[in-house]
């Protein structure tokens, strides 16, 4: 089997590396490489990733005759193989803050902020936190996230007046992307 990349998909991986001739992937086996990396990930696969790739080689091929031959072991090894890619490439962070408690800790400079998702709760506060965690992520934050959490107090809050200095904001959410990453890595 030739392992030859398809022109027109652009990433840094390709099918070639992973063992795969993406030419000949058919749309059941596109269709079950994205279901098995999205189990492994939690989430849905980026763009970029090898069931990406499939589903757009696919797409162009529709009468392709298979690149495993119907071989799903196969088809979870290499979604196993490309999972564990995309999670050394989005690297793994700590744990930080208590999320039971709905606060967040960080270090700015020498003096420690701790941030509660009622203080943040103003409308512009929330989208701001949705959109960098959205951001860092690649996909909408969890229902476990601050920007999640924020988004809650907000409705319960609507008169918040938000008042965070924008470097704690932006500590404590970075943070938070760092929980959720290293979270995702370990599932």
């Amino acid at each position: 089997m030739s392992a030859t990349r398809q022109t027109g998909i652009s990433s840094s991986f390709s099918g070639a590396r992973a063992g795969i001739d993406l030419a000949q992937v058919n749309a059941r086996e596109a269709a079950r490489l994205m279901s098995e990396e999205h189990k492994m990930l939690s989430y849905r696969p980026p763009a970029g990733s090898l069931a990406a790739q499939a589903q757009a080689a696919a797409a162009k091929h529709p009468d392709a005759p298979g690149a495993v031959g119907g071989d799903m072991r196969e088809l979870r090894r290499l979604a196993q193989d490309d999972v564990a890619r995309i999670q050394a490439e989005r690297g793994s962070g700590n744990r930080t803050g208590n999320r039971k408690g709905r606060s967040v800790g960080v270090q700015t400079g020498n003096q420690g902020a701790e941030v509660g998702v009622a203080g943040v709760a103003s409308s512009a506060a929330v989208s701001k936190i949705q959109s960098v965690e959205h951001k860092a992520l690649g996909y909408r934050p969890p229902k476990d996230s601050l920007a999640a959490d924020a988004q809650r107090a907000a409705v319960k809050n609507p008169d918040a007046d938000g008042n965070v200095d924008a470097t704690v904001l932006a500590g404590v959410t970075v943070q938070d992307v760092e929980r959720i990453v290293g979270e995702h890595a370990k599932a």
